[in-house]
């Protein structure tokens, strides 16, 4: 008699653990596909431009922006910026032309990565205080933790910064 009260139960804590197993199944297959497709829409070139190459505190004191962070992330999918805005009238300005940017420069082969994000400043509400967030794709693995990048916002490039 106790057999068959507890049956049910058992029953129940099966399907509970097959339904979370699913779903975790179905997140993590949903977060391998997003990840693939960034890396399919992102590009890595090898480009020889000259750029202004200027420093952090350069890009800071004339375009109020500052470099926080420059990682990768996503088991190396994806190279996550942050750029902290300090004078947002300066990054405003400086951003508005600059569609498509910035972009990442790796090492000294000048291969380049570009965001599938388009926008630099235009759609970006830019105010003292705030960041802006891109990941770029890691095309063929590019940047590894302690690789130098420099960031280039059309004609201007910011000296290497040592990925983490």
């Amino acid at each position: 008699m106790k057999e068959s009260k507890l049956y049910p139960a058992s029953r129940n804590l099966r399907r509970r653990a097959t339904v979370l197993l699913a779903v975790f199944l179905a997140t993590a297959l949903l977060s391998a596909c997003v990840t693939y497709r960034e890396a399919q829409t992102g590009q890595a070139t090898a480009v020889a431009r000259t750029w202004t190459t200027i420093s952090q505190s350069e890009l800071e004191r004339h375009y109020g922006l500052r470099v926080m962070h420059l990682a990768v992330t996503a088991a190396n999918g994806l190279v996550d910026v942050r750029i902290a805005i300090t004078d947002a009238e300066k990054a405003r300005e400086f951003l508005k032309d600059r569609a498509g940017m910035p972009v990442l420069v790796v090492g000294d082969d000048g291969v380049t990565l570009t965001s599938s994000d388009q926008s630099a400043g235009g759609g970006l509400n830019l105010n003292d205080g705030g960041m802006i967030f891109k990941l770029f794709p890691n095309v063929g693995n590019a940047v590894k933790p302690g690789t130098p990048v420099s960031i280039a916002f059309a004609d201007v490039r910011l000296e290497p910064i040592i990925a983490r």
